[in-house]
């Protein structure tokens, strides 16, 4: 890299990540050697707008997430939405659109409170095995060090986890 350029991406590698990789698209055997290298961002731009899109609905203001959200779908050449539309399952399914691959679904759906709702509507293994999720499915236990920690303030576990 020359001294004048500027590389745009955060590098970090992060060796416990595999990504599995069909060999070509028609394909559905593994390309996997045990190494896959790829870009991992840390924050992206369209992020930015669906978390903020998130906070104007959350806060009432369906108008301001509306313009956020349309960002994301005027650069994809993607039809708008309208205020009519707006719903934390459209933010959810733009994050899951825009950032494929690269967000933890896991935690957005815990965050939201929407991890055991979506397990149930969508994952086919526990549909077909007809499982009773556990509503502390929500939320992460707290580690029990930083509970500890925390003497002046008086922390409990979350439900489920004690």
């Amino acid at each position: 890299m020359s001294e004048t350029a500027v590389s745009p991406h955060y590098i970090k590698f992060v060796s416990a990540v595999h990504y599995h990789q069909f060999q070509d698209a028609t394909s559905k055997e593994w390309h996997d050697n045990g190494r896959t290298y790829k870009d991992w961002y840390i924050m992206r731009l369209a992020e930015t707008y669906l978390l903020r899109a998130e906070a104007y609905l959350l806060k009432g203001e369906a108008e301001n997430a509306v313009k956020d959200v349309n960002v994301i779908r005027n650069r994809a050449q993607a039809t708008p939405v309208t205020s009519g539309d707006m719903s934390i399952d459209l933010i959810l399914d733009e994050r899951a659109r825009e950032l494929y691959g690269e967000e933890f679904r896991v935690n957005t759906l815990m965050r939201m409170g929407k991890l055991k709702e979506y397990l149930m509507k969508y994952n086919d293994c526990v549909k077909a095995k007809a499982y009773e999720l556990p509503d502390y499915i929500n939320k992460m236990p707290i580690p029990r060090s930083e509970i500890e920690a925390n003497k002046e303030a008086i922390l409990e576990q979350n439900p489920g986890y004690n």
